[in-house]
This record gives structure tokens, C-alpha cells and sequence, in this order.
């Protein structure tokens, strides 16, 4: 599964430059230590976050609006677990001098952490892919206790936090269930040497064990169980997800509905380990697929309200190389990140900007892959943009993109 079923989107997998910078609002505020805002660092409140960053200007304006994205992508995935909305502001605070960061709170041996209320990041001038990875995990536990006010076991926690922290971004959208190939090599290296965790311990792993042994192990573990319950065996598991999420509210609580709901830790250790054993590296691939596609798809329709004609990659290459893309002024993405898809995306196969039916994009793979992208277009703006395998099945249901 690429995109994640319906069912699933309650749970586990379960904005727009211009609007969001103008609806945010310069405010006063303290640093996580108590002390006032030094000068240089802005404080703002944006829909979901008071966000305090000494970037300059034009990257904080990125950086918000990707926030905004990624708020949208837990909302929508976590949106039957709870009837509470909390529309509390989130503190976030993010750092472009190391120093800073490490005085504010923040641990020598980290670019980014929780602390229960605070969330804290050292991103440098620009923050990059790794940046990105820690933020987007530190604030899906930031968000599951802020905005839900919810106590799910540390397995869970950190398995669905490292499921968010691999989704790829693509300027109007989140694609969610991302397998990278490195990270696949690594835990089907671990599954045969033996490194890793039982099923059974992780599910009963407390919170003060999980912290006085923080492995690479316990969180590919977690990661990796999350994914397997989530997407395995035809998506049968995900009501299950759902139930348990509800259900397992202590050490004791979870231990016991985990077993009540999936049966057996070791036929479910089996199941898990014959998944991962056999994931083909070309699934991951098709993943990545789905992620540029969509990417492709917001600047190339952004371009066309721009009275810009894209027809094929070489020409979308060309013109964001040379910086000369057209976007309309109200709704811009950075060209970065498309640089970013460009450097991959038009080694996955044969591009097509002019498909039969319907405005959109397509892509056969090596292989015959299939893949589709298309964008809906309202008031002078993208509305909403969606990528998907084409395997013969209905095409998936759209998710409306809240703007």
C-alpha cells in the first residue's frame, strides 16, 4: 500500500506560503529557560505554533509553512483516536547556532528534542533532509500530547514518530508509509543476525527501560512493527490499530490488548519477520515514485496558473536549474525543494506531462510501473494534488488538502 486506507488514516497509518506568513502574528514571548527573547529571534504564532527561530526571513517563511503541512498530515492520520482538539499553540523553538540550542536544553548528542512541553531543534542556516527527520518526529510527540493529550505505550510512540519522521514532503502534501532502501537494509541485516527485540519484549517494554537502553535496534524495531501492522498483509491489521491505540492506556493495559487484538506475540513475531524478510527493494522504490510525482505535479500546476506551459521533464529540469519557473505570487513553493526531487526523480522512468485523460503526469517505470498524478485547480489556486500506483484497482479516494 502506498497510500494509506481510510480506516487507517484516523490513526496510524496512522498553508500556502503567502496565507499562512500573513496570518501569522508577531508576539511576545520566553525562551525555555525563562529568559527573555534575544534580539535577532523572531517569535510568531502561526495556526498550530508559537515558533521561536533566529532563521532569516525568507527560510523562516519556508519553515512555516511546512509546519503547517505536517500539522495537516497528523491531523488527518490521527483523526478518529480522539474527540479532543486541544487549539493550544505549540512552543517550538528552532536554532541556526549550535550554542544556542545546547544553552536552551537541548543535549550534546542530539539536534532535537521534547521535553514534555518544548520541542528543540538545531537546524543550521537551512534545514536539510536530516533536520527535517528529527523535527518531524519530535513533533508528532509533541502533537500526540499537546494536541490529544494522549498516554500511548513508548513502543507505539516512538514506532509511529519514526513512521512520521520518514514521510516525504512534497510541497502541498505528506506522503506517508515511506520505506527507505538503506533503512530496509538495515533491519533485514539485523532480522538475520539477531539483533533486534522480540515482538514480545517491545510491546512490553516500559518507558524507564526504553530510556535506559536508547538502541538504533528498539526504535528500527518499533518503526518497523508500526509499518508491518499498518500496511501488512492487505491492510488487515489497521481496525486493529485503531482499538488497540484506544485501548492501551498503561504498561498493563497494553500488554494484554495487544494480545486480545492480534493474537499471539510470536505468530504475530512470524508474520512481522516474513514481511520484512521478503519486502521487495522495488516497493520502497515505487514509494519514492508516488512521493516525486506528486512534487512534480504542484510545480508544474503551479507553473500553469503562472501562464507557464511545462511540457515534458527536460524543460521542468532546464527551468528550475536556471531558477526561471513560474508560480503565482499567492501561492509559492520553494524551488529547493523541487531541486531536491529533480537530482532522482527523472531516473525513475519515462516521464509524460501530456497524458490522454484529465490534467496531470505520468510515469511508467522500469518494469512497467505505473504511476499517476493529478491536480485540481480552484480560484486561481492548486487545490489539491494526488499520486498513486496504477495497478489496475479504482483509483484511490481523494483527500481533501485543507488550505
Amino acid at each position: 500500500m502506498i497510500r494509506i486506507a481510510a480506516t487507517l488514516c484516523s490513526l496510524v497509518v496512522l498553508m500556502f506560503l503567502a496565507p499562512v506568513v500573513l496570518a501569522a502574528q508577531r508576539i511576545q514571548g520566553r525562551m525555555p529557560d525563562g529568559s527573555d527573547i534575544p534580539a535577532g529571534m523572531a517569535a510568531i504564532d502561526t495556526t498550530d505554533y508559537t515558533l521561536f527561530s533566529d532563521l532569516p526571513k525568507p527560510m523562516l517563511n519556508e519553515v512555516i509553512h511546512r509546519l503547517e503541512k505536517m500539522v495537516i498530515e497528523y491531523r488527518d492520520r490521527t483523526e478518529s483516536l480522539s474527540s479532543k482538539r486541544d487549539d493550544r499553540k505549540l512552543p517550538l523553538y528552532l536554532f541556526s547556532n549550535r550554542d544556542d540550542y545546547i544553552d536552551q536544553g537541548g543535549r550534546e548528542d542530539s539536534t532535537g528534542l521534547f521535553d514534555g512541553e518544548h520541542l528543540l531543534a538545531y537546524v543550521g542556516t537551512r534545514p536539510d533532509a536530516r533536520a527535517w527527520h528529527v523535527i518531524q518526529h519530535e513533533a508528532f510527540h509533541q502533537y500526540l500530547t499537546g494536541k490529544l493529550g494522549y498516554e500511548i505505550p513508548v513502543w507505539l510512540n516512538e514506532g509511529l514518530a519514526e513512521y512520521f519522521s520518514e514521510s516525504m514532503y512534497t510541497g502541498d502534501t505528506f506522503v506517508s508509509g515511506v520505506v527507505p532502501p538503506w533503512r530496509l537494509k538495515r533491519l533485514q541485516d539485523s532480522l538475520k543476525d539477531g539483533s533486534l527485540p522480540s515482538v514480545a519484549e517491545l510491546v512490553e517494554m516500559s518507558h524507564v527501560r526504553w530510556n535506559a537502553q536508547l538502541r538504533q535496534e528498539n526504535y528500527d524495531m518499533a518503526w518497523s512493527l508500526v509499518q508491518f501492522l499498518a500496511h501488512g498483509d492487505g491492510g488487515k491489521y489497521q481496525d486493529g490499530m485503531i482499538r488497540y491505540v484506544q485501548e492501551a492506556r498503561s504498561d498493563r493495559l497494553a500488554a494484554r490488548a495487544f494480545g486480545e487484538i492480534f493474537g499471539d506475540a510470536k505468530d504475530v513475531q512470524e508474520r512481522w519477520r516474513s514481511y520484512w524478510l521478503d519486502y521487495p527493494a522495488e516497493e520502497s522504490k515505487r514509494t519514492f515514485a508516488v512521493a516525486a510525482m506528486e512534487a512534480v505535479c504542484s510545480y508544474v500546476a503551479r507553473a500553469g496558473l503562472a501562464h507557464q506551459a511545462v511540457k515534458d521533464m527536460p524543460q521542468l529540469e532546464s527551468l528550475s536549474s536556471k531558477d526561471e519557473l513560474r508560480q503565482p505570487k499567492n501561492d509559492t513553493l520553494p524551488i529547493s525543494l523541487l531541486s531536491e526531487y529533480l537530482q532522482w526523480a527523472p531516473k525513475l522512468g519515462v516521464w509524460d506531462f501530456n497524458p490522454k485523460v484529465g490534467p496531470g503526469i505520468e510515469l511508467v517505470m522500469d518494469g512497467g510501473v505505473k504511476v499517476k498524478g493529478r491536480y485540481t485547480l480552484r480560484n486561481g489556486r492548486v487545490d489539491q494534488v494526488d499520486g498513486w500506483i496504477d495497478d489496475g484497482k479504482p483509483q484511490p479516494g481523494h483527500r481533501r488538502k485543507r488550505r
